[in-house]
């Protein structure tokens, strides 16, 4: 009869569980599963903790409107130049959102701004830069005696022969406010005195129509600056100018006692001849030209006289 011998194998010691195999655990279910992880799971995460997030750990565009606090960013937050205007919501910033001053003309695009942007009453002579404004810019009948600056308007500001009657505010222009010149000739119109002997005068006039034919003559009155005296003498001089009344159209001028109109060059549709001065008087005269055709007539013109 033979006898076994039983040999005894040790039994293998199962690990205990501890905290470390738990988080370990719950950071791999979270790793693997993604979105899809157990509320359970997610609850095991540590948070964040504070000011552990910068620039490093931020996705391009991971930052939008809805993750920021309203009110929570200061000029402590933005670093500086770092923000344009793609990054500023349309409409979103108003006149006390900009600090005064804080704007210069560099800082705004050409062709921005329209009178919708700007506060009535809000812009002063300060803000505009000098001969920035152009006529084009202001709306006609806009600018109003309130809106001009005492002794702000000279000479060189008015065009030629723009201004009227219905400009001038009655008692307006005192002696202080004409040059020399103008008020010498102006004092001797209004008070009935001729202008002095060797004195000229001269001035500027144009006319532009659609004529319906040669038949179709119109008048261009001229009225002197300051009357004359005794027998006026009127001379056509073409555009080459020269004869015997020895001026230009660009500079004209007149011997004493002669009435000289100097036709530019480029006259459209003005028949040979078709110029002629009539009516003179001691306080000015007309001038008619006569179409050479239907259509467009156009003459421009200067004139000088000399008293003698």
């Amino acid at each position: 009869m033979s006898s076994h011998r039983l040999s005894r194998r040790p039994l293998r010691r199962l690990p205990r569980l501890t905290y470390a195999n738990l988080a370990a655990t719950a950071a791999l279910v979270i790793a693997v599963g993604g979105t899809g992880v157990p509320v359970e799971a997610a609850k095991a995460v540590k948070k964040i903790a504070a000011n552990a997030v910068g620039t490093a750990q931020l996705k391009a565009n991971a930052v939008t409107g809805a993750k920021i606090k309203d009110r929570s960013i200061t000029e402590y937050d933005i670093a500086y130049g770092r923000l344009g205007g793609n990054e500023i919501k349309d409409g979103s910033l108003g006149g006390i959102d900009v600090a005064d001053g804080s704007l210069g003309g560099a800082d705004i695009a050409d062709g921005s701004l329209g009178g919708a942007d700007i506060a009535d009453g809000s812009l002063g002579g300060d803000d505009i830069a000098p001969r920035s404004v152009s006529g084009q810019k202001l709306v006609e009948g806009s600018v109003g005696s309130y809106e001009l600056t005492d002794n702000s308007i000279s000479s060189a500001d008015i065009a030629n022969d723009t201004i009227t009657n219905d400009d001038i505010k009655d008692g307006a222009l005192a002696a202080t406010k004409l040059a020399p010149d103008a008020f010498w000739t102006l004092s001797r119109y209004v008070s009935g005195e001729p202008i002095v002997a060797e004195s000229t005068i001269s001035g500027y006039e144009d006319s532009a129509y659609k004529a319906d034919g040669t038949d179709d003559v119109r008048a261009v009155s001229v009225s002197f600056p300051a009357w004359i005296s005794g027998a006026v003498s009127p001379t056509i001089v073409s555009a080459g100018g020269g004869g015997v009344c020895g001026g230009t159209f660009g500079d004209p001028a007149a011997p004493a006692g002669r009435l000289c109109v100097y036709v530019a060059s480029g006259a459209t549709n003005l028949a040979d001849g078709g110029l002629v001065v009539r009516n003179t008087s001691s306080r000015g005269f007309s001038l008619t030209h006569t179409p050479a055709a239907a259509g467009l007539t156009e003459v421009q013109l200067t004139w000088a006289y000399t008293a003698s």
